[in-house]
């Protein structure tokens, strides 16, 4: 076995989803109802998917008692130091644009990096109850 989860952990997607539809109906109302839907509905899904994921852990994270909270902190325990030194996300802007200038990796980067701000305002506006504790920070 190389890696074992509990169903549990699995599950988190499908989780997070039924949560984020009772915490912010309007995400699940804009990717039923919108043209991301009608164009690429698997897509729209799986956007939908990940969206609530975000949100869900991030309220996890900040409850004591959360029944995710083992899981997230051992994923997060394994960025140590050392091992985000080896991924540009985490390189001060300095160090990313003098390694990575020229290169389709930056410029991707960027890109990923605009749709992540894009994201966080628009769950800001949409979801304000939702967000309101966490920063654009916390959501990258």
């Amino acid at each position: 076995t190389l890696v074992s989860l509990p169903l549990s952990a699995i599950l988190l997607g499908e989780h997070a989803v039924r949560w984020a539809e009772r915490a912010c109906p309007q995400v699940a109302a804009f990717f039923a109802s919108g043209e991301e839907a009608a164009a690429a509905p698997q897509e729209a899904k799986e956007i939908q998917v990940l969206i609530s994921m975000m949100l869900f852990v991030l309220q996890e994270l900040r409850k004591p008692r959360s029944h995710f909270k083992h899981y997230l902190q051992d994923v997060d325990s394994h960025w140590t130091s050392e091992a985000s030194a080896r991924f540009p996300l985490f390189w001060p802007a300095s160090l990313r644009e003098t390694l990575l200038r020229g290169s389709s990796a930056l410029e991707a980067w960027e890109a990923s990096e605009r749709d992540v701000e894009r994201d966080h305002a628009w769950l800001a506006e949409t979801c304000p109850r939702v967000l309101k504790r966490h920063t654009l920070d916390d959501y990258k």
